[in-house]
């Protein structure tokens, strides 16, 4: 994401696997499944005290054996 040549492609790429997880993506037309929400900084902060937060850790690869390379 920090190489100038490859940052369009990797911020599409993550923004087609985020939008899959989350409620799609208008860019490139993936539909969401609803796996994961986007809390707005004020629901963050209402979260019960007995709720455990997970959070996700992105990784970016090339795969050439699959018809989405990125």
């Amino acid at each position: 994401m920090n190489d100038p040549a490859t940052r369009e492609i990797w911020s599409r790429a993550f923004g087609k696997a985020f939008g899959n997880l989350a409620h799609g993506d208008d860019l490139t037309g993936t539909t969401g499944t609803d796996s994961i929400f986007v809390l707005s900084r004020d629901q963050i902060r209402n979260i019960p005290i007995d709720r455990i937060v997970t959070y996700a850790c992105i990784v970016i690869d090339f795969r050439p054996q699959k018809e989405d390379l990125n």
